[in-house]
């Protein structure tokens, strides 16, 4: 029994000087307020660097559309800023700003998408490519759609994480829906 109860100790201190956040504090990565932290930038998943919080601000914006919503539910403005590279990962980040035909209602990027998932797609027709969000399970390292949402003439951020450029890609192409056209040639910045 007393051979368990050290083993049982040893455990539990390993498994606890594995819980020290950066800088020596305790209490894992949200170091115990319960709240998230991201890099300054907003990297997403995996993210590096100095804890911080995610700009809400539109960045560099390069490319806009106006598309039609699916349903006859309006229209809404969709703008791409460029491939952010962290590391081994990309992100994409857009904006979109509805016009709802009813105005005193709602669009969650899950109705923008006409019931699916944000799960974007990057081409890189110069080596014939495709990126496609990462995942861990069945969990897409992108904005959750349902939660992710705005009213007539405010804007939602949405991002999704991507694996880093290959083969010295510097631009792609963009598909965020099958409904709406693709994003050309979005550049990719570090």
């Amino acid at each position: 029994m007393r051979g368990f109860v050290v083993a049982a100790t040893l455990t539990s201190a390993l498994t606890l000087a594995g819980c020290t956040a950066p800088g020596g504090s305790e209490g894992g990565t949200d170091g115990g307020s319960g709240q998230a932290q991201a890099t300054q930038g907003g990297s997403g998943p995996g993210a590096t660097g100095t804890p911080g919080v995610e700009s809400m601000e539109k960045g560099d914006i390069v490319a806009t559309q106006e598309v039609t919503l699916p349903g006859d539910r309006g229209t809404a403005t969709v703008e791409i800023e460029a491939l952010r590279v962290d590391g081994q990962v990309q992100t994409l980040t857009m904006f979109v700003t509805p016009h709802l035909t009813d105005t005193s209602g709602s669009l969650s990027l899950f109705h923008f998408l006409d019931m699916h998932g944000f799960r974007p797609r990057l081409v890189d027709k110069a080596n014939l490519k495709e990126y496609t969000t990462l995942e861990k399970g069945a969990e897409a390292w992108s904005s959750d759609s349902t939660a992710t949402e705005a009213g007539d003439g405010e804007t939602f951020k949405a991002w999704a994480v991507l694996a880093a450029p290959e083969d010295g890609a510097t631009s792609f192409d963009v598909t965020i829906s099958d409904a709406y056209p693709r994003f050309t040639d979005i550049p990719v910045i570090s």
